[in-house]
């Protein structure tokens, strides 16, 4: 039986009664690494301030990248080393190391170090694109003044990379290194 705050139980192997639970500690920390890259540019351009008709076009455009890398390091149970000897199931009372998937858009590709039991490494971008057409006419000076404009505009957004959590690996015989393909 466990103290409250003490640490949390295992079973030492599945269906093996020879073996006992054993306790771990349930402290966690996690770090958080993140990155952006931004980019902003408008032009403009207009007729002089005088001419009785005016116009005004001009062209924006904006790109902004968020790179975000998070390890939460909640397993503190021992890191899995094999798959066991071949016929057999593997380690018991273990962990795998979680690792990505090959090919996955991420930072810091393939196995997470042995503490991360659950990790983030995405990358969202966001562009924008628009451009503007004025035209304005002193139909009386310093009376009336007829304004007119359009504005087009384009906003992509994608969101790429992995989340990966290792809770259901324990003891699945998964082979050191992350999940089975």
């Amino acid at each position: 039986m466990l103290r409250p705050g003490t640490g949390y139980a295992i079973p030492g192997g599945k269906g093996d009664p020879t073996l006992k639970s054993t306790c771990f500690s349930p402290s966690s920390t996690w770090q958080e690494t993140e990155r952006n890259q931004h980019l902003s540019n408008e032009i403009r351009v207009s007729t002089p301030d005088d001419w009785r008709i005016r116009g005004i076009v001009g062209a924006f455009y904006e790109t902004n990248k968020l790179f975000d890398q998070t390890d939460w390091a909640y397993k503190t149970m021992p890191t899995c080393t094999s798959n066991g000897p071949s016929g057999t199931v593997g380690n018991t009372g273990c962990l795998s190391d979680l690792g990505t998937v090959p090919g996955a858009t991420v930072e810091n590709p393939g196995a997470q170090n042995d503490n991360v039991s659950f990790f983030e490494d995405t990358q969202r971008e966001v562009k924008q694109t628009a451009v503007l057409r004025i035209g304005r006419l002193r139909h009386h000076p310093k009376v009336l003044t007829v304004t007119a404009g359009t504005r087009h505009y384009k906003f992509e957004n994608s969101f790429t990379g992995s989340v990966t959590y290792g809770f259901d690996c324990f003891e699945q015989g998964a082979p050191a290194g992350g999940l089975p393909q």
